[in-house]
């Protein structure tokens, strides 16, 4: 049993999956029956939510109403800040989530359009071939991974930067 295609056969081997059911290249497990668009699609959803809370809290800071509202606002920013911001000082502070929650954060309408065209388009297809389960993994995963070395990188830079300040 084969538990890779070419190329050529992958077109073949989608339409095959369309049930979301069935064995995974043929080894007999069976696939979750979630439907690819509405696991990729919740995961779209819950960063456009983020990103609309986001905006909202900045654009209602920038321009206060009322000193109640903006005092409102500064609080909304600080949650964001705490709770979605992978950074060196939240790891510290004990808030380790912000490793996963970071990857729901989108700071401007092009790097959210991209970030979810191509969610959409290879999401649906890791979830159609390997499944909800490995498609949610890979996204955790990827997702800490990624922030743990934005901010390995982040220090390595701040010490390139301290040492080419004082030499």
């Amino acid at each position: 049993m084969r538990q890779f295609f070419t190329p050529r056969e992958l077109p073949a081997q989608l339409v095959a999956r369309r049930s979301y059911g069935g064995s995974a290249y043929g080894l007999g497990r069976s696939r979750n029956r979630a439907s690819p668009d509405y696991v990729v699609g919740g995961t779209i959803a819950a960063c456009v939510g983020v990103w609309v809370y986001a905006e909202s809290a900045q654009r209602d800071l920038n321009n206060p109403k009322e000193p109640l509202q903006g005092r409102r606002d500064r609080e909304s920013q600080e949650v964001l800040e705490q709770n979605f911001v992978a950074s060196r000082r939240n790891v510290d502070q004990g808030r380790w989530w912000t490793l996963l929650t970071s990857t729901f954060t989108h700071f401007t309408v092009p790097h959210l359009a991209l970030n979810m065209m191509t969610l959409w388009n290879v999401g649906r297809v890791i979830v159609m071939l390997y499944g909800p389960s490995t498609y949610c993994l890979l996204w955790l995963g990827a997702g800490v991974g990624g922030s743990a070395l934005q901010i390995y990188w982040s220090d390595i830079m701040k010490q390139a930067v301290k040492r080419k300040i004082l030499n």
